[in-house]
């Protein structure tokens, strides 16, 4: 099995570390916090975010805690309508979850040994593909 450094725990590289992990890689997760903390506010998941959900087959679990977004809508500084798009009709849904929800939902998913917290490196070397680092 190729082993596979990510550096960062976020939803970027808890996501990723996921899809690797299922597609037989063994990825290891390198985060300079001592603690994998949920942080952030609201954030929408739009269908490129969406289709990578179902294919982690995370989706439905994503729609549990979140909500769909019918409707993306601009206003004008004086409240006047600018453009108002309906999504409903998308074969994906637009969903707004919590950063720190879609944190949690990726973490549980990925095996808590797959994560070196507290831990930075530089890179010492790469050969081919081959990769050295400094702890």
């Amino acid at each position: 099995m190729k082993k596979v450094i990510i550096i960062g725990g976020g939803i970027g590289g808890a996501a990723t570390a996921l899809a690797l992990l299922r597609a037989g890689f063994e990825p290891v997760v390198y985060e300079r916090t001592k603690e994998l903390q949920e942080v952030g506010a609201g954030i929408a998941l739009w269908a490129n975010a969406t289709h990578i959900l179902k294919n982690l087959s995370l989706l439905e679990e994503a729609m549990r805690v979140g909500y769909f977004i019918t409707n993306y809508q601009f206003n004008s500084q004086r409240g006047f309508e600018l453009v108002n798009i309906a999504l409903d009709n998308s074969e994906l849904p637009v969903i707004g979850i919590h950063r720190a929800q879609l944190h949690q939902l990726l973490w549980r998913n990925v095996p808590p040994e797959k994560f070196i917290l507290g831990e930075t490196f530089a890179l010492k070397s790469l050969k081919g593909d081959r990769v050295s680092i400094l702890l």
